[in-house]
């Protein structure tokens, strides 16, 4: 009898470790999901700036009768919204064949997001190998023309197992839509000031970029904080925090993030709070950004 009752005490301890695991792994799925809605958000807002962008730069260069120097600065924006445009189409792609292969439905959108991904998104894929050599050469192309900073990390497609759950995976290529939208933003930025469109963003833009979206637990993370608008440094006074503690400033505005990633491997996220004062008004700008923390 006695043992009798150890192995049922054994099995009900074994099943509510099991049922627990169960709840903190449907709790993650769910705060995955929340994040990628959030972000998803977030990143149609910047494709509409970027696309506000081009639309008052072309502007600009009209009004200074299209000079050739100014029309060659439209051409080549023009040239990068168009590849941006392609790369995000890309990845959005990726993420509703996941969506589809594993029955996942507007009206159930927790359905299967612990499902394993498959092999879709593995090393060897084709489609996986070429979109990664698009994201690369986008990279190499705002390195060689200025618009990126030389020792700026790559930008990768999140390294998926096949077993890697869907909602995981999908957050991943979310995250990496924004870090995209960021760089092109930054770039968008650089090349409106030189036609003489200071004034592009009808609505002004935190953005993040990071060295690495991927860091080893413990390791230091790096990344850097602004916001993407018409104001010049100058006409601005600016505070930031990242997780609610202050982050120093560059003469140009940048905030510098640094902080130590957790000790446990998955995905993580930091907020970042930018405050700006100016002669016009007072604004709060938020942004998530999400990481992820894995042994290398």
């Amino acid at each position: 009898m006695r043992r009798l009752f150890l192995l049922v005490l054994l099995i009900g301890v074994v099943s509510w470790a099991a049922l627990r695991h169960y709840a903190q792994q449907n709790q993650l799925y769910q705060q995955l999901e929340q994040l990628t809605t959030v972000l998803t958000a977030e990143n149609n807002l910047a494709s509409r700036i970027a696309d506000d962008a081009i639309r008052y730069m072309e502007e600009a260069a009209a009004k200074d009768r299209n000079r050739p120097a100014d029309m060659a600065l439209v051409h080549r924006a023009q040239a990068l919204q168009t590849r941006a445009k392609q790369l995000i189409e890309a990845l959005r792609n990726t993420g509703d064949r996941l969506h589809r292969a594993t029955g996942n439905t507007e009206a159930q959108p927790l359905q299967h997001l612990g499902a394993p991904i498959g092999a879709g998104l593995s090393h060897d894929a084709p489609q996986r190998q070429a979109l990664a050599r698009q994201l690369a050469a986008y990279t190499d192309t705002l390195r060689r023309l200025g618009l990126l900073e030389a020792k700026t990390a790559p930008l990768l497609l999140p390294a998926l197992e096949p077993d890697t759950p869907v909602i995981e995976a999908l957050a991943d290529l979310t995250r990496l839509e924004s870090e995209l939208l960021a760089r092109h933003t930054y770039a968008l930025q650089h090349i409106s000031n030189k036609v003489g469109a200071r004034r592009w963003l009808t609505q002004p833009l935190a953005i993040a970029t990071a060295e690495s979206n991927v860091v080893a637990p413990g390791s230091t993370y790096r990344a850097r904080l602004g916001v993407a608008n018409y104001f010049s440094a100058n006409e601005l006074s600016m505070q930031m925090t990242c997780n609610g503690r202050p982050i120093p400033l560059t003469p140009a505005g940048t905030g510098l993030v640094r902080f130590h990633a957790p000790a446990r491997p998955g995905p993580a996220t930091w907020s970042g709070t930018i405050r700006v004062s100016s002669n016009v008004r007072d604004s709060t700008f938020r942004v998530t950004v999400p990481y992820r923390v894995a042994r290398r």
